[in-house]
């Protein structure tokens, strides 16, 4: 299983706006691990997502479109695990993509989106996925639910209390997308 970044804030450091990483910050495992297991997250972007993102992201590896995925597909009338293509979008064997670090997307947790966009509407999707896999570790799973309750106050801090949408957040997800297809 895949380590739990160290990268939950307090209250306190969200609602001051503060960014600064925690001292346990330097254990947070992305890009390669000592297994050379590949992460989409690296410490630097800690600092320009929330730490939902974040942590929502590290519980990825990268992934290729197989057999196996093309049948699950077939059985669930098209639609497979992957919410982000139409119903009629057959993507190719190697099409590269994304699976549950925990389960390796045995259990619906593989995604291929077909452009950046598809990518940035998937979170809530991963995240029902992690919150019922049964591989996902508790620890994880309760990370998640804190780094969540966060986000909304955490996106405003990083966009300055401005509203609106957020652009490190769009720029980290077409970091993402090259890495998926890289």
């Amino acid at each position: 299983p895949a380590p739990v970044p160290a990268i939950i804030k307090s209250e306190q450091q969200v609602h001051s706006g503060s960014r600064e990483k925690n001292a346990s910050d330097s254990n947070i495992h992305c890009h390669n691990d000592d297994d050379g297991d590949f992460y989409f997250v690296t410490p630097e972007e800690n600092t320009h997502v929330t730490d939902y993102f974040f942590l929502l992201m590290a519980q990825l590896k990268k992934g290729l479109f197989s057999h196996s995925d093309k049948q699950k597909r077939s059985r669930q009338g098209g639609r497979g695990s992957n919410t982000n293509t139409t119903a009629t979008t057959i993507n190719p064997l190697g099409y590269p993509g994304l699976r549950c670090r925990h389960c390796g997307g045995t259990k619906r947790g593989s995604y291929f989106p077909s452009s950046c966009r598809n990518l940035q509407a998937t979170p809530p999707t991963i995240h029902n996925h992690l919150m019922g896999c049964s591989d996902c570790p508790p620890d994880v799973k309760n990370a998640l639910v804190v780094t969540k309750r966060r986000h909304r106050s955490q996106l405003l801090a990083i966009v300055g209390g401005r509203g609106g949408k957020n652009v490190t957040q769009g720029a980290f997800f077409r970091r993402v997308w090259g890495r998926i297809h890289d």
